[in-house]
């Protein structure tokens, strides 16, 4: 069995409550970040005996707060050793939440804020999203760790596949330079792993995502989403998301996204372009 995980955007309507929330955890965040360097706490366990005490002191959020904060600085600290640029420090506002906090009731989200204590929060959606939620209704779907940011509620829905038993075909072509393949429902997607050194090349010297599609003769999502499994920092992060959004028009089958991410060292790869951003 394989686990395929979809992470599904929910629009909501902020208010002046989960915007001080927000920054609030980002403040959480930041102090974990600080003090694991203070302290050189850089695993759970250390940084959690390091923070935890003060930030419950401080904040009367439900206790998960405090443990998401920590995991997810943990989380930073293990990409910064990995690049080793600057100390993380975190700007944008998000909440990544603890299975605990949760519940997602389809059409919107409950919140345990504190003890005893919790927030509904009315969930905006279309059909993509619905078909999502239907699935969920009927047990074919299980929820994963939910996150919010200033605009949306993310929601990542989780499948187990069985591919010993498998209900489509998938068309594999590999050419020298890149890798097509197409399922049995007319899905396609391509990847151009051979070409990665140069997009990068072309994109440090200063070209934008526009110029080197048009270069390279590839779609944007093709370059963009390239550069960023690559780890490279998009300059206009919002610019890339519309791009993609707007060339982005087929949605890629689960068997169809393991198989291709399997071929690139990577499963989750072609899931992440087949998300609505």
């Amino acid at each position: 069995m394989v686990e395929i995980i979809r992470a599904v955007k929910f629009s909501y309507e902020p208010t002046a409550e989960t915007e001080r929330w927000l920054h609030d955890f980002r403040d959480m965040l930041n102090f974990c970040l600080k003090r694991a360097f203070e302290t050189d706490s850089f695993s759970i366990k250390k940084l959690h005996h390091a923070c935890y005490k003060e930030l419950r002191a401080k904040y009367d959020y439900n206790s998960q707060y405090v443990v998401s904060a920590i995991k997810v600085a943990v989380s930073m600290i293990s990409s910064w050793k990995r690049t080793k640029g600057r100390k993380p420090v975190a700007k944008k506002l998000f909440i990544q939440f603890s299975p605990l906090l949760t519940r997602f009731e389809g059409d919107k989200l409950r919140i345990s804020v504190k003890p005893r204590e919790f927030l509904t929060v009315p969930l905006k959606f279309g059909s993509y999203q619905e078909k999502f939620i239907r699935a969920w209704r009927e047990g074919k779907l299980r929820i994963g760790e939910i996150s919010m940011n200033e605009s949306w509620i993310i929601v990542p829905f989780k499948q187990e596949i069985d591919l010993t038993k498998p209900n489509e075909a998938v068309a594999i072509d590999i050419n020298e330079n890149n890798i097509t393949a197409i399922d049995s429902n007319g899905n396609c997607l391509n990847s151009y792993p051979n070409e990665m050194e140069k997009i990068i090349k072309l994109y440090k010297q200063g070209k934008s995502i526009y110029a080197i599609a048009k270069l390279m003769k590839r779609s944007t999502s093709t370059i963009y989403e390239g550069l960023k499994k690559s780890g490279v920092k998009i300059r206009n992060h919002s610019e890339a998301c519309y791009m993609i959004g707007k060339s982005i028009n087929l949605e890629p089958s689960p068997v169809l996204s393991y198989v291709l991410g399997l071929l690139l060292g990577d499963a989750t790869l072609f899931g992440r372009m087949g998300q609505v951003l």
